[in-house]
């Protein structure tokens, strides 16, 4: 395939990763980790070792990108009884009880931050392997086939481990798109049922936003709903699709680089997507 002209390798490499199926098995909860990870994988493994330092997103390159993803599933491994890649050191330090790596406030930002700095260095092979075997590990569990409540520290929230495999799959997926975007490979979208999950997933978390907007989104596709940001009069509706929402969520795509339908004040309409852009984590 490397002899093929780059734009008809990447059409050929997308159309790849969109027909190919996860090989683990998996309950509906970690399906979209699981489509994600074989895609993701499988996109890696085409990759040359001059695109593998290809800038991709925060100043991360390739390499860099996979370690984050690999730091974040690294918080469910304890929960779903599977080893972390690289274990991070507790925190002793003044208010250990709130601020340590595995704290409400240190967590996420600190886990990834500690165990990019493990992978300085290293070659892109040893990353992305050490990646894959976490991963694989986290999907073939029991944890990933079977639904489990159990109480995770995520991001800074508390959420049952089902729905923390879910928000796996909505980072991986969209890490995996920037990633796609960075080498000029086209990244699938999530299958049906996967992404109506997602988008769930997406608007539980506008119950965060603290401000009273207003306004009413209107999500079309895969898990269709109609939710409310605020409560009072409604003075904007915003219609957009269910991809779109997630990656505006996500962080994945700016405000001017979505589709959205507006209706009503196109003061409070920013307003909303504003809002629902500053929920990013990514």
């Amino acid at each position: 395939m490397t002899g093929l002209p780059a734009a008809v390798r990447g059409r050929v490499v997308a159309e790849a990763l969109r027909r190919r199926e996860p090989s683990i098995p998996t309950g509906a909860h970690a399906r979209a980790f699981a489509e994600a990870f074989a895609g993701l994988d499988a996109l890696l493994r085409d990759l040359s070792s001059e695109e593998w330092a290809t800038q991709v997103v925060h100043d991360w390159d390739v390499q860099q990108t996979v370690v984050h993803l690999m730091a974040g599933d690294g918080a469910v491994c304890a929960a779903a009884g599977v080893p972390e890649a690289i274990r991070l050191p507790p925190y002793e330090g003044p208010f250990a009880s709130m601020q340590h790596f595995g704290g409400p406030v240190g967590e996420w930002e600190g886990r990834s931050r500690y165990i990019m700095a493990r992978h300085h260095g290293r070659p892109y092979r040893m990353s992305w392997h050490a990646w894959r075997a976490q991963a694989r590990s986290l999907l073939k569990c029991r944890a990933a086939r079977e639904r489990d409540e159990t109480p995770v520290q995520y991001a800074g929230r508390i959420l049952p481990l089902a729905d923390a495999y879910l928000a796996r799959g909505f980072e991986t997926w969209l890490h995996a798109d920037d990633i796609g975007r960075a080498v000029g490979r086209r990244f699938p979208e999530p299958s049906p049922e996967p992404m109506a999950l997602l988008v769930e997933l997406g608007v539980a978390t506008l119950g965060l936003l603290k401000s009273q907007i207003g306004a009413v989104l209107v999500i079309d596709g895969p898990g269709a709903v109609t939710a409310a940001l605020g409560s009072g009069e409604t003075s904007a509706e915003l219609r957009l699709s269910s991809s779109d929402f997630c990656r505006l969520l996500g962080g994945n795509r700016r405000v001017d680089e979505i589709d959205v339908e507006v209706h009503g004040d196109p003061a409070t309409a920013a307003a909303a997507l504003a809002a629902v852009a500053s929920l990013a984590i990514l």
